[in-house]
């Protein structure tokens, strides 16, 4: 019979609020008791302020999520207080990690009073009934004066350290028309709690162009809940104006003084700019465009051909098709396509974006590495970004196919690709004649040098080799990324991953990734499902949880699976196939120097 248990959590204090008795392992618990108390201290505000303190109270909406598994949202009439009730449907056991919040957002949201409570995050592990979560976030409150208007805001760490949860930077947005510094306007981000050794910038931009910069908070240790104010500042532009562009007309003149050589120049968007009338892929460019929290929609083609500089704090948004050469450029053995770049390389930098819309790609002879943010990727990085648009690729059996919802394929013999902070919500979809495939909800190839980076990224979208689709060589598909020779870490998939098609060849499927070479898979969760239903002759299959295929020379690489977690099913619906391994972590391994050390399965794998 099942039972039914308590838990009471306090959000903001290291005092238990009850002597309820540890529960075994094996115990559920369904429902959960949570409490915020207010200590008279000053700490994150949810709530109005009250004299020096900011009580934390509960709201319509609010989630709660143990070991992975998300609570029921409160109603109306639970919230309103520092104590409620959430459910959960399916139960939690112990040891419990409970977490509030989906961590510190490197673009925020300026409110003239407070700041969103989705901001905070709160955090707790326990393996009692009773414990108490701790604010992981810290506020840090600039109050500017003058006589202009405010366009937006960034704040960074001159040291390079995390200010938000997956960059070093971060972006308040301001509604349209800009917020007027008269009378004094007070702009308070959430960020990480921690020291800068160096201090935080505050960059401030206005409408007509002009810049401040101001250094704060040198060396100062600011602590997860707590407010950190600094003492009024008059507006002084000090920086060298950026390019305000608030219209297509704008944006136009900009990209031809980059054609022109202009390369290194720097702008800010401070509206949103539809571009259905045409445009042409921004080339060259080495400088910085902030988006400014703004969108760019109507592309037909991808919005930066080969970014060498910096765009950051950007949406872009089109319905992108690839059918011919004259519609895309690459080198002379692959292609790549992108809605926001086709390629980024040499020390390129894709921050703080978003893609949405669609990108289709056509094959005809050529290697094809497409996504939904950047096609390509050598020496260079892309963090704290967004794929919403779906990806689909049609081969015509000629050549292998990469793809991804962030970026298609990485390479870097020398320097390194980072894929950080990043999340796909679109679907990725492979059609067609398929000579290979490599294909993952966050990069379809990682092969680039070891020392390269994926990490802290979330894929919910779907990866799918379609039923219609016949596949004349391997297929690696994964959860975060087809195949990989580097180290994934704190990444997690919650994407389904189908593959249908015919094919009688090798088949590698993964949760997190399809084939790893080398490197460690560190921290990594797989909560998504894997459906197995194509129609194979030969070819064996490999599928895991977390890896479907770990390999390499033994003499030289090392594979390692370090505190992973698989939670969701696996399915191989395929007959009579002498060549099927299936298993909660690692499908097949080649290598004598694979382990595995403290991964946790309650997922579930069935062969029919």
């Amino acid at each position: 019979m099942r039972k039914s248990f308590v838990i009471a959590v306090s959000l903001a204090t290291l005092v238990a609020l009850s002597c309820a008795k540890e529960e075994p392992h094996f115990s559920r618990v369904y429902a959960l008791e949570a409490s915020t108390p207010f200590d008279g201290q000053t700490k994150t505000a949810l709530g109005p302020k009250s004299g020096e303190a900011y009580p934390v109270f509960w709201s319509e909406g609010d989630v709660i999520t143990v070991n992975g598994v998300r609570s029921n949202p409160l109603t109306s009439s639970q919230a309103g207080g520092r104590t409620a009730s959430f459910s959960f449907p399916g139960g939690v056991l112990a040891p419990f990690r409970i977490e509030y919040g989906n961590g510190i957002p490197s673009s925020q949201e300026y409110l003239s009073d407070n700041v969103c409570s989705g901001y905070m995050i709160m955090a707790a592990e326990s393996s009692q009934t009773s414990f108490t979560m701790k604010h992981q976030s810290s506020i840090v409150s600039f109050t500017l004066t003058g006589s202009v208007n405010v366009a937006g805001l960034s704040l960074r760490s001159l040291d390079g350290s995390p200010v938000s949860s997956i960059a070093d930077c971060v972006q308040m947005t301001v509604p349209s028309g800009g917020v007027s510094l008269g009378g004094g306007k007070t702009f308070r981000f959430v960020v990480a709690p921690g020291t800068h050794a160096k201090g935080l910038s505050l960059d401030v931009y206005t409408t007509d162009g002009s810049c401040m910069n101001l250094t704060a908070f040198v060396g100062k240790r600011l602590a997860a809940g707590r407010i950190y104010e600094l003492a009024s500042v008059e507006f002084a532009a000090n920086v060298e104006p950026v390019i305000a562009i608030a219209s297509r007309s704008d944006l136009l003149a900009f990209a031809a003084r980059v054609a022109a050589g202009e390369k290194a120049l720097r702008a800010r968007l401070v509206a949103d700019i539809d571009l259905s009338a045409g445009w042409t892929p921004l080339e060259g460019f080495t400088g910085e465009l902030d988006g400014g929290g703004h969108r760019v929609t109507g592309l037909k083609r991808a919005f930066v051909q080969e970014l060498t500089g910096c765009v950051r704090n950007l949406t872009v948004r089109g319905n992108v098709s690839i059918g011919s050469a004259s519609d895309i450029a690459g080198d002379e053995s692959k292609y790549w396509a992108g809605i926001l770049a086709n390629r980024v390389y040499t020390g390129g930098l894709i921050a703080n974006c978003a893609s949405e819309g669609s990108l289709s790609y056509s094959q005809w002879g050529k290697s094809v590495a497409a996504a939904g943010i950047a096609g390509y990727a050598s020496r260079g990085t892309i963090q704290g970004s967004v794929n919403r648009a779906s990806v689909s690729v049609t081969g015509d059996g000629s050549a292998v196919v990469y793809a991804g919802g962030i970026v298609g394929y990485t390479y870097a013999s020398s320097d390194v690709v980072s894929v950080k902070g990043c999340r796909n919500e679109g679907s990725v979809s492979l059609l067609g004649s398929l000579k290979s495939v490599n294909a993952g909800g966050i990069v379809g190839n990682m092969g680039t040098v070891h020392t390269s980076v994926i990490e802290s990224n979330v894929n919910v979208g779907s990866v799918t080799v379609e039923a219609s689709a016949k596949v004349l060589g391997n297929i690696n598909l994964g959860g975060i990324a087809g195949s990989s020779q580097n180290d994934i870490s704190a990444c997690s998939n919650e994407g389904s991953i189908h593959q249908a098609a015919s094919t009688s060849h090798i088949q590698n499927i993964g949760g997190i990734a399809g084939s790893v070479v080398t490197g460690s898979v560190e921290a990594c969760s797989n909560g998504g499902s894997i459906l197995l239903d194509g129609s194979p002759s030969t070819g064996a299959i490999r599928c895991g949880g977390i890896l479907g295929f770990a390999s390499g020379d033994a003499s030289v690489n090392t594979i390692a699976l370090v505190d992973c977690s698989f939670g969701g099913g696996i399915l191989v619906d395929i007959a009579a196939h002498s060549a099927v391994y299936a298993k909660p972590f690692t499908g097949l391994y080649s290598i004598a120097n694979y382990s595995e050390t403290g991964c946790v399965s309650t997922g579930t794998v069935t062969q029919r």
